[in-house]
This record gives C-alpha cells, sequence and structure tokens, in this order.
C-alpha cells in the first residue's frame, strides 16, 4: 500500500520539478535576451586604439548608430569588458559611443581576509558572449534587456602626445 503511495508522489515531485525548469525564461542579474529590440541598429563599429607610450593602455571606442533616438541605453559589454553609454550632445543625434579602456595590469584579481580589500576586484559579465560579440543592454517598460550585436572592426591607432624630453 505505502509502495504505490510513495511512487505517485515521487511522479508528482517529478512532473512539477521539470515543469518549473521548462517554464523558466533565462534571466541573468535580471536581464533578459531580447532578439529584436525596440529600435532598429543601422550600424555598429568598434575602433581598436593604442595609446603609443609603455603602460598607455589601448583600448575600444564603440560607436552604434540607431535610426531614431532611444534615451534608455544603458551599457555595452565587449571583449570580457564593460562600458556605459555615452549619450550624445543633442538629443535629435540618434549617434552613441562608449568609451572601453584595456589596462595593461587589469587581470590581477585582489584576495583578501577582509572582503573590503577586494572591491577592487571587477564582476564577471553576466551575458555569455562569443568571441568579438557585443551585448547592449537598455531599458524597455520598466525592464532590463539586451540583444547582441556583431560590431565592424576597425583599426586605427590613436597616439597620445609625444613623451616628454
Amino acid at each position: 500500500m505505502k509502495s504505490p503511495l510513495i511512487l505517485f508522489f515521487c511522479g508528482l515531485i517529478t512532473i512539477q520539478c521539470s515543469n518549473a525548469v521548462r517554464n523558466s525564461t533565462p534571466d541573468i542579474f535580471n536581464i533578459r535576451h531580447e532578439v529584436s529590440p525596440p529600435f532598429k541598429i543601422t550600424a555598429v563599429t568598434a575602433d581598436h586604439w593604442i595609446a603609443g607610450m609603455p603602460q598607455g593602455g589601448s583600448g575600444v571606442e564603440v560607436t552604434i548608430e540607431l535610426e531614431k533616438p532611444y534615451p534608455l541605453l544603458e551599457k555595452i559589454y565587449f571583449n570580457n569588458n564593460q562600458s556605459k553609454i555615452i549619450y550624445p550632445s543633442s538629443l535629435s543625434n540618434p549617434n552613441y559611443s562608449c568609451r572601453i579602456f584595456i589596462d595593461p595590469k587589469s587581470d590581477d584579481l585582489t584576495l583578501h581576509r577582509d572582503t573590503k580589500m577586494e572591491y577592487t576586484n571587477s564582476i564577471p559579465i553576466p551575458i555569455p558572449l562569443l568571441k568579438d560579440q557585443m551585448a547592449l543592454v537598455y531599458t524597455f517598460k520598466g525592464k532590463r534587456f539586451y540583444t547582441l550585436l556583431n560590431p565592424k572592426k576597425t583599426i586605427t591607432p590613436r597616439f597620445s602626445s609625444p613623451q616628454p624630453k
């Protein structure tokens, strides 16, 4: 008598758990993936640059061109780095940009008994990206979404001022 009852409850729990996993949507750091965002992207470029001096660093300047301005763009994730969006000076300008600085010493990880000493560690990127793929995070109707982009890469070295003599 106990055996069929136990099997029934085990089967019921298994079905409920499998439905819960099947019905859940991937939600990483409260950011949901959206294939078609509420704005149209006309072009995305990633301009790689080098400082030209030792320890000067390097980086990527990303330009995102939209068909119409969209004021709720938040940040991008690109090549294991992140950056906030820089809004254009004119509200009618649909071109947005951001700068990702790549510090040559950024791979260092601070581990300490006091967690306040680990404050300088970077937060891992919450969105799985392929090489040279970019994620654009934005807000729509009070919720955060991201869309994946494949930027056109350009290499234009921009050198800083010459070293002082």
